[in-house]
Order: C-alpha cells, then sequence, then structure tokens
C-alpha cells in the first residue's frame, strides 16, 4: 500500500476526557442525485458556501443525496491503510492473486494458390508479410502485459450476473424491496430518500427527504407508516414537522434521532410519539457554537450522552453533552478545503469503539478519513489525499456514506459515480459491486446517485437509490 503522512490534518479535541462509545445501535445513512457541478478541480477554494445537494427550498427538489451513520458495533482497528504525518510517501506493493485470462486465438490462413502466386510475383512481398507478423505479435505483448497488471490492479472477476472480489459476491441485478422508481408522496412511494437503518426486527427507517418526513417499513411490507413528519409531505419548523430530513438513528428503545437539515437541528422523537423535541441547533442556521448549517450524520453514545454531528455546510464535526445547548468542534471548522485543519462538506460518520476513532465521508474531498478523537493526525482510508475526484478503482467522486463487516472491509456509496465500492481491508483498490461506474439509469443492474448503504448479518447490500426514489436490495451469492 501507499503510505501518506500529512501534519496533523485535523484536531478532535473536546476538551473532555474520551470515554469508550457504544455504537451497537446505530446504522448508516445517505443521500442521493449529485451534481456534477459540484466537483471542483480547486478543492482549497469552494465556489459556493452551501452545499449543492443541501440547498434552500428552490433547489431542494432538483438536488438528492444521502448521508452516512455507523451500523453495528465493528472491531476495525486494524483496517487502516494509510497513516499521516510528515510528508513522505512510501511504496509497499504486494502481490495479488489473479484470474487466468484465456485468450483466444484465431489462425488465419492463405491458401496455397494465393500463396504461391505471392511467391511467383516476389519474395520481397513474403518478406515484408513475416515482418509485418511478427510486428503485431511483438505489439501484443505489452497490451497483454496491459491487461494482465489491470486485472491484477482490480483484483476481482465480474461476470453476467455476480460481481466477486476477495471471496465476496454479489448478485450484479437487485431485487426492490422497497419504492415504485418513480418519486411520490403515498405510502407505497418515497421522494428522493437519502438514508436507511434496519432495526432487529429487520423493519426499514428512512429518511424520506423530499417528503419532509420518516417512513417506517415492516419487513415483507409494501406499505410504510410515518413515524416523525407528516404523512401528507408538508413540511415545517414547528415540533410536528421536518424539512429535509437528510439521516437518522433508531436506538434499543425505538427512539428517533433525525437531522432535520433545512430547519438545520437534530430532533429526537420518543418512541410512539410524533413531537419532536430540539437537541441541538437552534432552528436556523450559522456558525456559532449552538447553531448548525444543514446537519447531515449522526452518532450518539448512549453511555456517556455524547452526540456527534456532521456540520455540513459549517465544514466541522461537532459533539453535543447530553442536554448542552452549545457543542464543541471535534474536528474542522476553518472553512472548506483539504488543509490539514479543514473538512470539506462532511457527511457520513461513523465511530469505533475499539480505536475510539470516527470515521468521515469527507464528501467534496472525495475521500473516507479516520481520526482518534483528541488526536492531530488522521488516516485515509480511500480515495485520494488532495481532494481529487475521479472514477477509477483507486478513486471516488462524492462519497457520501460507507460501512464496515466484520472483517474491517469498506463499503462506500460512491455517489457521482452511480456506484457502491469495496475496499478489501488494507487495499486502495476499490472493486464495484453494484451499479455500473458514472452510468445512471433505472435497471435492475443501475443505481442513480446511491446516497445510503448497510449490510445486513449475511452481507446482503441494501443502497438507497435516492435518484430512482427506491430502496435495492443485492443479494450475497
Amino acid at each position: 500500500h501507499t503510505v501518506v503522512e500529512i501534519n496533523s490534518v485535523f484536531s478532535m479535541n473536546t476538551g473532555k476526557s474520551t470515554n469508550t462509545l457504544d455504537i451497537s445501535n446505530w446504522k448508516p445513512t445517505k443521500d442521493s442525485n449529485l451534481d456534477n457541478s459540484f466537483n471542483t478541480s480547486d478543492s482549497n477554494a469552494p465556489t459556493t458556501s452551501v452545499h449543492p445537494l443541501l440547498s434552500d427550498e428552490s433547489s431542494r427538489f432538483e438536488h438528492n443525496r444521502s448521508v452516512w451513520s455507523p451500523q453495528a458495533n465493528r472491531n476495525i482497528s486494524n483496517v487502516y491503510p494509510v497513516i499521516v504525518s510528515s510528508g513522505k510517501v512510501k511504496s509497499n506493493h504486494s502481490t495479488a492473486k489473479v484470474d487466468t485470462l484465456s485468450n483466444n486465438t484465431r489462425n488465419n490462413s492463405v491458401s496455397q494458390n494465393k500463396m504461391e502466386y505471392f511467391s511467383l510475383r516476389s519474395s520481397r512481398v513474403k518478406v515484408c508479410l513475416m515482418g509485418s507478423l511478427f510486428g503485431l505479435l511483438l505489439g501484443g505483448i505489452p497490451l497483454v502485459v496491459v491487461i494482465t497488471m489491470w486485472l491484477r490492479g482490480t483484483q476481482a472477476s465480474v461476470t453476467n450476473s455476480t460481481a466477486c472480489t476477495g471471496g465476496l459476491c454479489w448478485n450484479a441485478s437487485a431485487i426492490t424491496v422497497f419504492g415504485t422508481g418513480a418519486s411520490g408522496g403515498t405510502a407505497d412511494h418515497l421522494n428522493n430518500p437519502y438514508y436507511l437503518t434496519i432495526d432487529s426486527s429487520y423493519s426499514f427507517y428512512v429518511a424520506d427527504y423530499s417528503n419532509h418526513r420518516v417512513q417506517k417499513i415492516d419487513a415483507g411490507s409494501m406499505f410504510a407508516k410515518t413515524v416523525a413528519g407528516q404523512a401528507n409531505t408538508a413540511w415545517g419548523s414547528t415540533a410536528l414537522y421536518l424539512n429535509s430530513p437528510t439521516y437518522l438513528i433508531v436506538d434499543s428503545g425505538g427512539n428517533l434521532y433525525v437531522s432535520d437539515s433545512q430547519n438545520h437541528r437534530v430532533q429526537y422523537f420518543t418512541n410512539g410519539t410524533m413531537t419532536g423535541v430540539t437537541i441541538a441547533g437552534t432552528g436556523s442556521s450559522g456558525a456559532s457554537l449552538n447553531q448548525l448549517n444543514t446537519p447531515y450524520g449522526l452518532v450518539h453514545d448512549s453511555s456517556t450522552g455524547k452526540l456527534y454531528i456532521s456540520d455540513t455546510n459549517n465544514h466541522r464535526i461537532m459533539c453535543y453533552l447530553s442536554g448542552a445547548s452549545a457543542g464543541t468542534v471535534v474536528a474542522g471548522g476553518n472553512g472548506a478545503g483539504t488543509l490539514n485543519n479543514q473538512l470539506y462538506y462532511p457527511m457520513g460518520l461513523y465511530l469505533d469503539v475499539s480505536s475510539n476513532s470516527l470515521f468521515i465521508a469527507n464528501s467534496n474531498a472525495h475521500n473516507i478519513l479516520r481520526g482518534v478523537v483528541n488526536a492531530s493526525t488522521w488516516t485515509l482510508m480511500a480515495g485520494t489525499p488532495n481532494g481529487q475526484s475521479g472514477s477509477i478503482s483507486t478513486m471516488l467522486n462524492l462519497p457520501t456514506d460507507f460501512t464496515f463487516d466484520s472483517s474491517g472491509n469498506l463499503y462506500v456509496a460512491d455517489s457521482n459515480n452511480d456506484r457502491v465500492q469495496l475496499f478489501l481491508s488494507g487495499k486502495f483498490n476499490g472493486t464495484t459491486i453494484a451499479g455500473s461506474t458514472s452510468l445512471s439509469g433505472s435497471t435492475t443492474v443501475l443505481l442513480n446517485g446511491p446516497r445510503s448503504i448497510t449490510l445486513d448479518s449475511a452481507l446482503n447490500l441494501y443502497v438507497v437509490d435516492t435518484g430512482n426514489s427506491r430502496i435495492q436490495k443485492f443479494q450475497r451469492s
């Protein structure tokens, strides 16, 4: 792998002692349609102070997206590929096992009569033909080498029906488990869903962004029940309403935490109630310690009461203690960019208990970062350290959500590339296991701006296909 060390990319100082966090009940989320104009070549000088996907009312229906949030308790302390500290780049490449490339050769023969004719005409023609054939053979050698190296880089095999890497395979064709593929506001429709979490009874909770509500879908049901916001899709700022929810957590008691993005607050709903209580933010956007600007990812520690929030348009991560009216900045907060003290529209969040580390989908820097709380270094998990976007196997384009499996493999919702990438533990080459790179669509093998992903215990993959207003299941095979 390539080890990149960069001076204290961000500081995660809370000013308080850090406790071990329990995230066994958290799940991931995401976001939807991503605008290609959001990809700027100068990541240190963004052209807008507002994330194009989380903007005001006039553009809300044009830009969808999802957010990431924590899933089940995973021990992933040994999976960090790139470590940060001082300015050197070292390479340590490991041998990769690749599939055998079968070459079908074709023998093109020339009839004997024609060969005799050529021989009679001139031996020079024969020499030219032999020289040309020899040249073609030599030219083919580097082509085979290039193809072989490409196969080694991807470390994957893809057939018409499955996508495989590292012994893990999924059906390439998905099953729609909820939604019709068209946006709508009835109980069997979604409208730009951003996030999905699954409880222990396999009920789905969906942040139905453009319908301004949270929907609960019981296992096997084709109709949802509204558990936060208004079933009729009305939006507002009072305790009974939401305005463009992006993310949510369901705790073990069935209580909801919702990122109410355009009300710039986090709402708490006791199980069975439809009246929300504001636990972070004031209801208006701002950069003060008691304000938020388009909150996205959430992580809650039930043992300490700490709530971590991706304060997306303030380019920072906030930490709120239980009952506090203001939070503290634990990462970023110094404008948008890729410098050592900056974040760039952070979205998805994850907290690893064993290493006391926050993981961040640093969306417009096009990477996934890890930073130990109260430390001054970060680790690059996927993507590039300089904010460059791309569609090759080592790059991402606006990642919004991610999760891990029990082996420490990293799964990323690569939204602007319309795909889900799997990075095996310790690897930087991703493999596409859902969708097709930079090809959006509504068929069973395509995605449109996926914003959120989650795994069940059998490693079946669930994708919030935001642009198609549906939830897709890619069966483990």
